[in-house]
């Protein structure tokens, strides 16, 4: 009966632990937000790996995360599918995704895939190390698409009306 008194206890001391740990964070990400509110004006929402600024003119941007977005701008271009995404930041106007551990095949594959709907103006560049796609679509949607050692950036810009 002492064993297993004992090993409740241990249990609850773990799990009171991890709570504290959770509200550490949480208080720290509010001390975090409260600095950067201060510091720039605008309302500051951290939440884990990202955070939303919303600006005082109602724009909003979300710097952070490790998934494809999935926010309008997103669904007007193809996902890339191989890799792992590592960093997105997107607004109501641009979108920045870095995709890392991508192979060269893969990067020229989904180039090919994102040129068959962005084919105004297209650019392409090899440079030592990589290879670029930048061009736009009918709607004034632009894209850049960059391959270099394994990394594949992705910006996407809607052009004012």
């Amino acid at each position: 009966m002492k064993k297993i008194l004992a090993i409740l206890i241990v249990l609850m001391l773990l799990v009171s632990f991890a709570g504290c740990k959770k509200i550490g964070e949480k208080i720290g990400e509010k001390i975090t937000e409260n600095i950067l509110e201060n510091a720039s004006g605008s309302d500051i929402d951290i939440d884990g790996d990202t955070m939303t600024v919303q600006g005082t003119d109602g724009s909003s941007t979300t710097i952070g995360g490790t998934e494809w977005p999935d926010s309008d701008l997103a669904k007007k271009i193809p996902e890339l599918k191989k890799g792992t995404v590592s960093y997105v930041m997107e607004s109501t106007d641009y979108l920045y995704v870095t995709v890392d551990s991508v192979e060269e095949q893969d990067a020229k594959d989904y180039i090919e895939e994102v040129k068959a709907s962005f084919t105004v103006d297209p650019y392409e560049m090899t440079y030592d190390g990589g290879f670029s796609y930048t061009a736009k679509d009918d709607s004034g949607l632009n894209i850049s698409v960059s391959y270099t050692e394994g990394t594949v950036l992705i910006m996407v810009s809607q052009e004012a009306s």
